[in-house]
């Protein structure tokens, strides 16, 4: 057996896939390894399943009944190979028959302890199934599972064997079957070891980056290197989230290669700008007769949320001279596999995945400043903060979660340690609390004021999703991942580049639940939903900074000390009215005249000024003119109407009304802000803080304001969980940044600190009762 042979197995199934050629690639690498095939002339044995549920998930042989699960391998071998024919490729599918259904003999079925000498030892199986090969009917690729107890590793064949799937991992398995079974086990495990993918895929992409920014630098030589960076960064942004929909077949294969790319004049801006901001950001009804008439973009559909709108940026670059660069690009996304299933720390895939881009781009963004440079090649986050490893975050938010959940119930945090499990299931003793728990779980709120890439806040949704599914009252997985993401998690990061690429990675996360039905009318968006614009869950500033060159930027208790005022006015106004209709009232009883009609008015009268009395007295009727509104509205209105034009604004698709609505946003905001200033006299900064609402880029964050839903009934969140960034206090001296710091009343804050102990402080000020705080620290204090 050799590669080539692989690989031309592999084409001919990407030319005409079919079950035979599926069993015949499947087969080969079971030679590669060294193997016998079964006894029957090499010809696949099927086998019957050990659990009923087993058999609903596989599909059947053509033309019988009977469950497609076959081994491969002859027995009597230090690997047991099976193959089966999924129904769909689904995490819970998968673990039906790696961990539910082992066989006879198999891994978790029968083991042995091993001496590995210096008083070690091992459990190993004496006949297990080692790996499973599996298809789907579609029988276009062959996946490998290999697995360690509840971890699973993951790999995808299909079209050739890449560079990764060549070089890193099929050459250390030849002829593994002739080597024990500790060797095999530890073989297998460490060359699916992701981190090869990620270090090989980071480097490649690294290296196209530099060379955009340097071609861009050239073109645009007038233009700030910033600016430039920051495109070549949304850039390839775009253009990965393009091949993540190739994935799930919403954009043509054909459109993005590279072979499109090198048969194309002008490809940049005859088809790639067309693609971004012609098609997927405009509705199908609203494109151009010229467009609407190209094979090339039919039956795309629109996706809105934000990705793919134009800016003035945007705009600077439109005539790039690009093809050369995307070509070359490009044949590094084909050389690679990628999958738009998300993997967590118990179920790894060996290919580019969502998860992946995070770490690409936190990398990138620390490349784009020359002092984290080094720290980029080291995978190490801009700023002081790391890229949190997939273990770490799936810890971090299982714990959180557990004890958020315990406390809502009232009970002990072990009693549920069933739905936190690897297969996770409903505490049988907490059924009575399910309704109780769904309830908590639909209205926690999460923060990571930190967010950098997404990590976080990706894991709070994947963790959420197995908490609500256990609970039973969730609706489709799509609108349940919407329904979180609207109403649950929040991400503030310093850097403009992190937020876009924590939205991204959030879209990502969504369109792998849409489902594209190409057959349907355009009308349709062909199966489609547009995508929630994020602008308001994930946001740019900096967590720790509530000033501006010393100045308090939005000063809540001035505005609450002037609602005070305004409600006192307001209070004697109303009572002297009451006094005046009391004396009235009684004046006409004694000359017997109230009667008809003026009794009927001095009754409503009274009425309604002795409701306004009672509602002013209440402390949360507080009222406010806010003097660039329409004078005299409730301060506690301002902040429903902003909640309420931040909702909307989330699920609406309309460009025209979303850009309204952005805009009442703004003024909203803005409106709060200008009035704080000029409650502590200092509108003369104005000018100042305002270049920043045209730069789009905040040097602080004010959560209340910002975040008015959660501060509205929780009175602060109910979990904050982050990897603050770690740097020293001492190294910002004499900087803006480090004057700012020192004024923000926080108790922790030392010239010969470090940022992360201020994370925590301001963490705990920003929870609600019996709130949660889940953080990374440095291990000093251990010291």
């Amino acid at each position: 057996m050799s590669i080539e042979r692989l690989n031309a197995i592999l084409a001919k199934l990407a030319e005409a896939p079919s079950r035979e050629l599926v069993l015949e690639f499947s087969s080969a690498l079971v030679e590669w390894m060294g193997l016998k095939a079964t006894e029957n002339n090499g010809v696949p044995r099927l086998i019957s399943p050990q659990t009923m549920k087993l058999k609903d998930y596989l599909a059947v042989v053509p033309r019988t009944v009977q469950p497609q699960l076959y081994r491969l391998s002859a027995e009597n071998q230090n690997i047991r190979v099976r193959f089966a024919v999924l129904k769909k490729l689904k995490k819970d599918y998968v673990s039906q028959l790696v961990d539910n259904d082992p066989g006879i003999g198999s891994y978790q079925a029968i083991t042995k302890n091993l001496d590995l000498g210096n008083g070690k030892t091992k459990f190993i199986p004496s006949q297990p199934y080692f790996i499973h090969f599996v298809a789907t009917p579609e029988y276009d690729r062959v996946v490998l599972i290999f697995n360690q107890g509840e971890q699973k590793r993951i790999i995808t064949f299909r079209g050739r064997l890449t560079h990764t799937q060549h070089n890193k991992i099929i050459e250390q398995w030849r002829d593994i079957a002739s080597k024990s079974k500790p060797e095999i086990s530890s073989i297998l495990w460490k060359s699916l070891d992701i981190r090869e993918v990620n270090k090989e895929f980071y480097a490649q992409i690294k290296r196209r980056f530099d060379s955009l920014v340097s071609i861009i630098g050239t073109q645009k030589s007038e233009l700030a290197e910033i600016l430039v960076k920051q495109f070549a960064v949304r850039m390839i942004g775009r253009y990965l989230f393009c091949w993540f929909l190739k994935e799930k077949e919403i954009i043509p294969s054909k459109l993005i290669s590279s072979k499109m790319i090198n048969e194309t004049d002008d490809f940049y801006r005859s088809i790639l700008l067309k693609l971004f901001f012609d098609t997927l950001n405009t509705k199908i009804q609203d494109r151009t007769a010229l467009l609407s008439n190209d094979e090339r973009f039919e039956k795309i559909p629109y996706l809105n949320g934000g990705l793919f709108d134009e800016s003035d940026d945007d705009r600077l670059f439109r005539d790039l001279a690009l093809d050369e660069w995307l070509a070359d690009f490009v044949s590094v996304l084909e050389n690679y596999d990628f999958t738009v299933d998300e993997s967590s720390s118990r179920y790894q895939q060996v290919s580019v995945d969502p998860e992946m881009l995070g770490r690409i781009f936190e990398n990138l963004l620390a490349s784009q400043n020359p002092e984290t440079q080094e720290a980029a090649n080291n995978e190490r986050k801009a700023f002081g903060a790391f890229y949190t490893p997939r273990e770490i975050v799936d810890f971090m938010v299982d714990e959180s979660l557990r004890a958020y959940l315990a406390n809502e119930l009232q009970v002990k945090p072990d009693e549920l340690d069933p739905a936190f499990a690897a297969n996770p299931s409903w505490p049988e003793k907490l059924k009575d609390k399910k309704l109780d728990a769904d309830t908590a779980l639909r209205t926690v709120k999460v923060l990571d004021p930190a967010c950098g890439s997404g990590a976080f806040p990706m894991g709070v949704l994947h963790g959420l999703i197995s908490l609500r599914e256990l609970t039973g009252f969730q609706p489709d997985t799509y609108k349940l991942k919407k329904e979180i993401l609207s109403e649950n998690i929040y991400g503030v990061d310093i850097m403009p580049m992190a937020v876009e690429i924590a939205r991204l990675r959030a879209w990502l996360s969504l369109i792998v639940e849409e489902d594209y039905k190409p057959d349907k009318p355009p009308s349709t968006n062909y199966g489609i939903d547009a995508l929630p614009n994020l602008d308001f869950k994930f946001m740019q500033g900096n967590s720790l900074l509530e000033t501006f060159e010393g100045v308090k930027i939005f000063d809540k208790t001035i505005l609450e000390r002037q609602a005070l005022t305004k409600t006192e006015q307001l209070i004697e106004q109303t009572k002297k009215k009451l006094d005046s209709l009391q004396r009235q009232y009684m004046e006409l009883h004694s000359q017997d005249k109230l009667k008809g009609t003026e009794k009927s008015i001095l009754d409503k009268e009274l009425k309604e000024n002795n409701a306004l009395l009672k509602k002013i007295l209440k402390t949360s009727e507080q009222v406010e003119d806010y003097g660039l509104f329409d004078g005299g509205e409730n301060i506690l209105a301002i902040r429903e109407k902003l909640k309420n034009a931040q909702d909307d604004f989330f699920k609406e698709s309309d460009r025209e009304r979303k850009g309204r609505l952005k805009d009442e946003i703004e003024t909203l905001i803005w409106g709060l802000i200008r009035t704080s200033l000029k409650g502590q006299d200092k509108t003369d900064k104005l000018k100042d803080i305002e270049k920043f609402k045209k730069q789009n880029y905040k040097p602080f964050f004010f959560f209340e304001l910002y975040f008015p839903d959660v501060f509205e009934k929780n009175n602060g969140f109910d979990i904050i969980i982050s990897n603050p960034p770690y740097v020293q206090i001492q190294t910002l001296s004499g900087t803006p940044e480090q004057k700012e710091l020192e004024i923000q009343n926080l108790s922790t804050f030392v010239k010969t600190g470090d940022l992360y102990c201020l994370f925590y402080e301001k963490g705990a000020s920003l929870l609600g009762e019996n709130g949660v705080m889940c953080l990374i620290t440095s291990n000093k204090w251990m010291r």
